[in-house]
């Protein structure tokens, strides 16, 4: 997940479309989903889960939806 994708969310909810709310965020590099996270506590005032495995978040999370932010 990169800045912009964090930005972009908080935009839709700007404009009225933020019926969503991010529980956790996963990158490979945990550095940057603690980085991540981070921006979401202070965009959104709630802390996601960070994970660094797509497959414990998928087992742990309870997701309801996937936000596959992609290069």
């Amino acid at each position: 997940i990169a800045r912009r994708h964090v930005l972009s969310m908080k935009e839709l909810q700007e404009r009225g479309r933020g019926d969503f709310v991010v529980t956790a965020v996963c990158d490979a590099n945990e550095a940057n989903a603690l980085e991540k996270a981070d921006m979401f506590e202070e965009l959104f005032g709630v802390r996601p889960t960070v994970y660094s495995d797509h497959q414990t978040l998928i087992t742990k999370a309870g997701v309801d939806a996937v936000d596959m932010c992609l290069p």
